[in-house]
């Protein structure tokens, strides 16, 4: 629990002056209440003891059962692992805070099939972002729009049917995206055109090829 300062308390005792009669515990015990509803003070709530493993700047809460991505991931977490486990939609507030030093994020065989179109927006700094073996069936305009940085995409062992246009217009340091054993019966003209090398990954590079050519 959270101690303020006896110079805090003091302060406060010589200003609010009905607060002189009441105990200094109570004093104490109304200030840790009001810290907890800071902006940000519940940034690092995670149990790395229950929830998820932790271990340096990496978080894993692989195969734990999860139906939700667990709040309170710390902010100086760079890779964090949610693979395996039941989490069938990625909401747009699934992490409240921005995760400035994530670059890898994880979250093969859960189920999903819903991504929000604002899901990547506290974590523009990914670069490996790894989404396959879920149940997803299309690609929203502009659902990669804040991955910048991104360089690696995995959507391979999904459902889609259906990729927008625009989906890959902003990635624009993509070298490698994974597409295969899906439903595309038809890659959209144009969609990436520019951003993705054309060296493509061989387990990617068949179902685009193909696609590519339907297209012609």
């Amino acid at each position: 629990m959270l101690q303020p300062s006896t110079r805090t308390g003091d302060f406060l005792l010589e200003t609010l002056p009905h607060w002189r009669k009441r105990p200094r515990w109570v004093l104490s015990l109304t200030l840790c209440m009001a810290l907890l509803w800071l902006p940000g003070a519940t940034a690092s709530i995670l149990n790395c003891h229950k929830t998820c493993i932790c271990a340096s700047n990496i978080v894993s809460c692989s195969k734990m059962n999860l139906t939700y991505i667990p709040r309170g991931i710390p902010l100086y977490t760079a890779v964090l692992d949610i693979s395996y486990n039941e989490i069938d939609r990625l909401q747009a507030d699934w992490t409240p805070a921005k995760l400035p030093k994530l670059h890898n994020l994880l979250l093969s065989h859960n189920g999903l099939n819903f991504l929000s179109s604002e899901a990547f927006v506290n974590v523009k700094h990914l670069r490996y972002l790894d989404l396959s073996s879920n149940n997803l069936e299309l690609l929203d305009e502009f659902i990669f729009e804040p991955l910048v940085n991104l360089e690696v995409l995995l959507l391979y062992n999904n459902q889609i049917s259906q990729i927008n246009r625009a989906a890959f217009i902003t990635v624009v340091k993509l070298q490698k995206l994974y597409l295969s054993q899906n439903q595309i019966s038809r890659f959209p003209r144009g969609a990436g055109q520019g951003k993705v090398p054309p060296r493509e990954p061989e387990s990617a590079g068949c179902v685009l090829q193909q696609n590519q050519d339907a297209t012609r």
